[in-house]
């Protein structure tokens, strides 16, 4: 089963950027470096999907795997206290929220 977004070529920016910021991150645990290969995994597929974006007033629909989603989710949670932009704030919590509504 998979989680679909349908989301704009400035939405998918955002989540690029924030996606790539994963990459910064230190795992000490067992589960964070888990985490840590599965967001790397989905912000490469992100950066693609943008890559791919010719349009910007058009939405397209973007896949993942309910696990990825889970860990998206989680990582925009803990994340977004961090996110100084409103716009970028505003993005990650409809992001949440969809993904939520869906995985419930």
């Amino acid at each position: 089963m998979k989680i679909s977004l349908k989301l704009s070529k400035d939405v998918t920016k955002v989540l690029s950027i924030y996606f790539n910021r994963s990459k910064e991150a230190q795992p000490r645990t067992r589960r964070q470096r888990v985490q840590l290969s599965i967001m790397q995994e989905v912000a490469v597929k992100t950066q693609r999907f943008y890559i791919g974006f010719h349009d910007s007033k058009k939405k397209r629909k973007i896949s993942f795997k309910i696990y990825e989603a889970d860990m998206i989710e989680q990582f925009f949670s803990d994340f977004i206290d961090v996110v100084d932009e409103e716009y970028s704030k505003n993005v990650l919590r409809k992001i949440i929220a969809e993904i939520n509504q869906q995985l419930a």
